[in-house]
């Protein structure tokens, strides 16, 4: 019975981060913190913004992520 109510409870958490994400509430991303005002007042879309956070997270992955794992042989 715990393990049902510890599933429920992370459920629970995960989907209140990630609708609090979806709003522009809590960013968890830091690289796209400084573009978020232009987002919110209209001075560029959704897709825009999606496309910046792509970009900069592929960047970081392929950069630190990839020589990370080649150093050490751990996927983080």
């Amino acid at each position: 019975m715990d393990l049902y109510i510890q599933i429920i409870v992370v459920a629970c958490l995960t989907g209140m981060t990630s609708l609090l994400a979806h709003r522009s509430a809590a960013v968890f991303h830091d690289g796209i913190r400084p573009i978020l005002p232009q987002l919110i007042e209209g001075y560029m879309n959704r897709r825009e913004a999606g496309s910046i956070a792509f970009g900069l997270s592929i960047g970081f992955v392929a950069s630190v992520g990839i020589s990370f794992t080649l150093k050490t042989g751990l996927l983080n």
